[in-house]
């Protein structure tokens, strides 16, 4: 099984002719039974290239911005992980760390945890592509929405370019949970506190982002929330809240230097 082309394609940024490349491949895999069956039956040459080719698929998927089939391939791919015998793959540890970062930007935390089960963790701790989606879950887990929101949007931190195609729907993710605290510590914020807080460029974003909140409003140059704030229940939300807006706002200040 030659793939030579296919790799061509996805080193040349061609990730639409990867997917037509790749259908014709796939159907020969499949015919060989690669694609559901891959064992030492097939030759050690087979199976490194029907790997390869999944993952490549898999990496063209997500600068595509095609979850589902990012998803697929990598359920695919990961089926040649572990075979004994094969040489190493170049491409596994940032296959993976992708979908640890998809399973985060979609809030699904116990599958994240439970495909980190399954790694190596020195692995793990020392892989710069791993070793990302593990930083950016603990800073989820701390609150630390900031420090996540500067790491996925910047792309001098990130470890390749495919992960900045998950930091719109990791921030939306994270802006969900900001927005939970902030509604629980707080009656009202002001709204250019509010603007900082949730990452936003400009107030039209945040009116935009109120106008989907269930009972939030605008009144004035302040944002309400609804219900009434029970300092029982809600002092680890306020703690939160306060340390983010301290720190969204120093580095709004920092931003404005540099400008």
């Amino acid at each position: 099984m030659s793939i030579a082309n296919l790799e061509s394609a996805y080193k040349a940024g061609q990730y639409e002719t990867v997917e037509s490349l790749l259908s014709p491949l796939k159907v020969e895999m499949a015919k060989q039974g690669l694609l559901t069956s891959p064992s030492s039956k097939h030759s050690k040459s087979d199976l490194e290239s029907a790997r390869t080719a999944l993952e490549l698929g898999a990496l063209s998927a997500v600068n595509l911005g095609k979850e589902a089939e990012f998803t697929r391939y990598v359920a695919q791919a990961r089926q040649f992980y572990g075979l004994p015998g094969l040489t190493a793959s170049p491409h596994e540890a940032k296959v993976v760390a992708l979908y640890l970062l998809l399973l985060l930007s979609q809030n699904e935390i116990a599958q994240f945890h439970t495909e980190l089960e399954s790694l190596d963790f020195e692995l793990v701790e020392h892989d710069k592509f791993l070793s990302f989606p593990i930083k950016l879950e603990r800073w989820i887990m701390e609150g630390a929405y900031d420090r996540v929101w500067k790491a996925i949007t910047n792309k001098d931190l990130v470890p390749s370019s495919e992960f900045l195609c998950f930091a719109d729907p990791l921030v939306f993710a994270i802006r969900g949970e900001i927005a939970l605290c902030a509604e629980k510590a707080y009656t009202s914020l002001p709204l250019n506190n509010a603007r900082h807080l949730l990452f936003f460029d400009s107030d039209q974003g945040v009116v935009d982002f109120v106008d989907e909140q269930p009972g939030w409003e605008i009144q004035g140059e302040r944002i309400t929330f609804p219900g009434v704030v029970s300092e029982d229940a809600t002092l680890n939300s306020r703690k939160v809240t306060e340390r983010l807006i301290g720190n969204s706002l120093e580095y709004a200040k920092e931003m404005e230097q540099i400008i």
